[in-house]
């Protein structure tokens, strides 16, 4: 019985993340060449500040995420907020996708930090960024605004 159920809960997990893959797709947004140094990505909602390492096979990555002034001036809190990076071969498709930075549940805004090593796939030549988070106002309305962008 025990067996039973968390094969169940197994299958019902793989299954909801079955359709959050970009592998493969083509990302829509301009890529960032991978090469050594440091960039700056930012949009209204968000500026990324980071420095990339590239070796033979492997990115290394770090840098920090701010949320922009719209989010911060309006909002206190983060419900969940996430950053991602897509790995893009020379036609733009994504070879693969890394989470860099993750909130936690129910956090004060803040600049959130990242470092990872990443192995390169074969034929990776660029990357994009995406994200998604849900801002909130602490209070009796509980007012949230949903952000994302995709690859």
């Amino acid at each position: 019985m025990k067996k039973s159920f968390l094969l169940i809960i197994s299958l019902m997990f793989v299954c909801s993340c079955a359709g959050l893959s970009y592998q493969g797709k083509t990302a829509a947004q301009k890529p960032i060449v991978l090469k050594d140094g440091d960039g700056v990505w930012k949009n209204d909602d968000l500026s990324v500040n980071y420095h990339c390492q590239r070796t033979q096979n492997a990115l290394r990555i770090s840098g920090s995420v701010d949320l922009g002034r719209g989010i911060v001036n309006n909002f206190s809190t983060i419900e969940y907020f996430r950053l991602q990076i897509h790995l893009l071969d020379a036609q733009g498709k994504i070879s693969d996708t890394r989470l860099l930075a993750d909130s936690g549940h129910l956090v004060k805004i803040e600049t959130w930090h990242f470092k990872q090593d990443i192995p390169l796939p074969s034929g990776a030549e660029a990357m994009v960024f995406s994200y998604s988070g849900r801002a909130v106002v602490s209070g009796h309305d509980q007012t949230t605004w949903d952000f994302q962008l995709t690859p």
